[in-house]
């Protein structure tokens, strides 16, 4: 192999199994990135078309087109014989080779069946133009909208153009898709399911009420102004949110705000505010440290008791977010516009459902490699996971890691450096993955930064320096 490489690039390039490799910055990710491509291509016997190499940015793609040309004419004139021609043979075909952006890729996917959902096969992936679809539409829906108990409630704390731009505007452009039909509506529902789980809360009001039983103790100083506990059971939560559900987005703000629960929400959090508002110098004993605890109990709870109090109100004005996202949608049909999270999430739903393009997409790649695959999100490794499916599935969803090629995918990130993060980025996604494949394979020596730089990095990021993890003076790429 041309490339050169230390013992622990050479480990990852090598690999025969699907792999995350944490590479750091300065670590040496491109040469890694560029041994294992030219693994591929001369032992593997790969054509440069069937290695598919996903980057999140031009700049990044055009690095690795070059650096492994590069690679491949050097060791074109440097290989032994037996793996000369196949080194020649990709030179003389790199102009087919497949290295591009990951939204590069899901616009090709959309393209190959735009037909099928209803988009024009010449649509522009505009962004820009996205997002003026989005403020253009904003305050005329508002303004038509204007009765609506929902927007009657955000009158009263909000003016209009702050009401348009959070709670439509940005909602919109950050959190709705093409294609995604009940996006709001669905995540309050979702939400209404998970905090209905004991789990969720029970910990809180636990230790809330066990501080309870001694600020309520006449030697506490305080009197026995705080005595009453905290009950609230999951079937209290279940019952009040299946009953806001079950009105119409016009009547379920004022039944919310009349249901017993509501008021015992509020009565609550008064009561815990004027807890953690007391003047410890007065308290005596335990009470003081009892306060202590409520206080750091007390947002995690006055967010839960915020949410149920308002449960009422965002489950109706999620039903006019809804239909103000299927205006904006209906008119990026119309004008042919997709952004980013247009195309990947289409993307998606065609490997998904689109069985024939799935399969064409699989057999097309026998390799992909993904850098900087922490500033994706779970929508991109779900696109992924359905390029690397074995051949002879092609199932219903999403596959399970014993459904993948066992050495298909090999994703390199770094879960300290999520510069997409205002795009969906989530580092859980990047870990993961390292837990799916077996653990990460970690390239520890930086070709940058000193050791000590290195050091207060990992402090910052709570991690520490692995052992081996030396400086080393000289170019890592």
């Amino acid at each position: 192999m041309a490339v050169t490489l230390n013992e622990q690039q050479r480990a990852a390039a090598e690999l025969t199994r699907n792999a995350v490799v944490a590479a750091g910055a300065g670590s040496g990710k491109t040469t890694v990135l560029a041994g294992r491509y030219l693994r591929l291509i001369t032992q593997e016997r790969l054509p440069v078309e069937k290695i598919l190499c996903l980057t999140f940015t031009k700049k990044a793609t055009n690095e690795m087109r070059r650096r492994i040309y590069k690679e491949l004419c050097r060791y074109a004139t440097e290989a032994p014989e037996a793996e000369k021609a196949a080194a020649e043979a990709a030179v003389r075909g790199f102009y087919g080779a497949r290295i591009q952006t990951l939204d590069s890729y899901c616009a090709q996917v959309v393209r190959s069946a735009a037909s099928r959902c209803g988009i024009s096969p010449d649509f522009a992936e505009d962004a820009e133009r996205a997002r003026a679809i989005v403020d253009e539409e904003a305050l005329p829906f508002i303004l038509g909208c204007r009765e609506h108990p929902a927007l009657k409630v955000l009158y009263q704390v909000k003016k209009i153009d702050e009401i348009a731009e959070g709670f439509f505007v940005n909602p919109v452009k950050n959190y709705g898709s093409l294609e995604d039909g009940d996006s709001f509506t669905g995540s309050i529902t979702g939400q209404f399911k998970h905090i209905a789980q004991p789990d969720v809360w029970q910990a809180d009001i636990q230790a809330v009420n066990a501080c309870l039983d001694i600020i309520g103790a006449p030697q506490s100083g305080i009197g026995g102004m705080y005595t009453e506990k905290i009950h609230i059971s999951s079937g209290e939560l279940s019952s009040y949110f299946t009953m806001i559900q079950e009105c119409t987005e016009f009547e379920c703000i004022e039944k919310s705000y009349n249901h017993p629960l509501y008021k015992k929400m509020i009565h609550y959090m008064t009561m815990l505010y004027n807890i953690c508002e007391t003047n410890l110098v007065k308290v005596k004993g335990g009470a003081k440290e009892a306060i202590k605890i409520i206080r750091r109990h007390f947002m995690p709870l006055s967010a839960l008791f915020v949410f149920c109090a308002q449960a009422g109100f965002m489950y109706s004005l999620s039903h006019i977010q809804q239909r103000f996202l299927q205006i904006i949608v209906e008119r990026k049909r119309r004008e042919g516009i997709l952004d980013f999270k247009d195309a990947a999430f289409l993307a998606r739903k065609i490997l998904i459902e689109q069985k024939d393009i799935r399969q064409s997409e699989k057999s097309a790649f026998s390799a992909i490699i993904i850098d900087e695959f922490q500033d994706n999100n779970e929508l991109q490794k779900d696109m992924l996971f359905l390029l690397a499916e074995k051949e002879e599935l092609c199932g219903d969803g999403i596959p399970a890691p014993q459904d993948l090629c066992p050495a298909k995918l090999f994703f390199v990130g770094d879960e300290k450096q999520s510069i997409y993060k205002f795009r969906g980025a989530d580092v859980s996604v990047f870990r993961a993955l390292q837990r799916t494949f077996g653990g990460e394979i970690p390239l520890s020596v930086n070709y940058r930064s000193s050791g000590l730089l290195i050091a207060a990095f990992n402090a910052v990021f709570g991690g520490i320096v692995p052992e081996g993890a030396d400086s080393v003076s000289g170019a890592g790429g």
